[in-house]
């Protein structure tokens, strides 16, 4: 799609570039009621004010904005993504501009905003997890700006995406801890709506078809957040309900160290009385009370392939590009 300029904008209106430029810059000269169908003109028209000048119109800023949705969670492996994009990018002849949502729909409208603003070639985005419909999407496919959707999807909305195999991982660690004798296995996972938290549900129910068992519904709590703190807080009070289950699956390693935070207090021993197992493969598993058995995915390779997926549209070799990522598989140490 054309992006809007300013002689556009002129000509619709039947006056001059001149004029227009000054309504949109908050010029005198220019009659307040020209100047509010000047503006409202340019909003119809997704109109973006170049703020790098006329000198940069059409060119290529060999720039990628790449927006991220980090919240308090110490979960490093938007980090390691942002290795692997930057990596990769920099092998390429782009650099990143490097951007954070904080898991906020507002904030993630301002930052697209001003990325847009920036002529930014392409964007990577991991879009917040709102559970109402999110839109910030439709002002970057107005402006005709590639993009690519990270790690996550949005429900009912199509869209260029690359992300990891949620639904395999769960698989894996649901087979994983029936082969070591668990079959009453709790699932503690996160609110709201993305569709990687049903992936790994359904994963984890087609381990238990596979060996003709059925994953019973009691058994998945969807009410943590992303801390330890949280998940202990569940943890704990799950335990003072029940105590029939041998393991937990966790939505993701922070989830899972504050499982076991939860089960030292209540001192149960891991693995021998309640068995623990993450998601992810942080750095800070092999350190955690007891190292931490868990599902390794390669978020450096997911950063990589995210870059190299979006400068294939960039360059129009959307057909060409179709990156590899690596499979999950299980890391094994002492908490299962």
């Amino acid at each position: 799609m054309k992006k809007t300029t300013i002689k556009d904008i002129a000509a619709i209106l039947n006056i001059s570039p001149h004029t227009v430029s000054k309504a949109l810059n908050n010029k005198p000269g220019v009659g307040e009621e020209m100047r509010q169908q000047i503006k409202q003109t340019a909003q119809e028209l997704n109109y973006i004010p170049n703020i790098f000048g006329k000198g940069l119109s059409g060119k290529s800023s060999k720039t990628i904005g790449l927006v991220l949705n980090v919240t308090t969670s110490p979960s490093p492996t938007y980090w390691y993504i942002v290795t692997g994009a930057e990596e990769k990018a920099g092998a390429c002849g782009y650099n990143v501009m490097l951007c954070n949502s904080v898991e906020d729909i507002q904030k993630e409208a301002a930052v697209i905003q001003m990325l847009l603003e920036k002529r930014v070639d392409g964007m990577i985005i991991s879009p917040v997890d709102h559970p109402q419909d999110n839109h910030n999407l439709e002002k970057v496919k107005q402006a005709g700006i590639p993009y690519v959707l990270l790690a996550r999807t949005i429900h009912f909305q199509q869209h260029p995406c690359i992300r990891l195999d949620s639904r395999r991982g769960a698989y894996l660690a649901g087979k994983y801890l029936i082969e070591k004798g668990h079959t009453n296995i709790l699932h503690l996972t996160r609110q709201y709506s993305l569709i990687a938290v049903e992936e790994r549900i359904e994963g984890l129910k087609a381990a238990f078809h596979e060996k003709g068992l059925a994953f019973p519904e009691e058994n998945i709590y969807r009410e943590c957040q992303e801390t330890i703190e949280n998940a202990s807080y569940v943890m704990l009070k799950i335990l003072r309900e029940r105590r029939d289950f041998t393991a937990v699956l966790a939505y993701n390693d922070v989830m899972a160290f504050g499982a076991m935070k939860a089960v030292h207090e209540c001192r149960l021993r891991i693995p021998a009385d309640v068995a623990i197992m993450g998601f992810d493969n942080i750095s800070f598993d092999e350190i955690s009370l007891v190292p931490l058995t868990t599902v390794n995915r390669d978020f450096y390779a997911l950063g990589r392939a995210a870059v190299e997926m979006l400068i294939c549209m960039i360059e129009g070799r959307q057909n060409e590009c179709v990156p590899a990522l690596p499979d999950s598989y299980i890391v094994e140490r002492q908490s299962v």
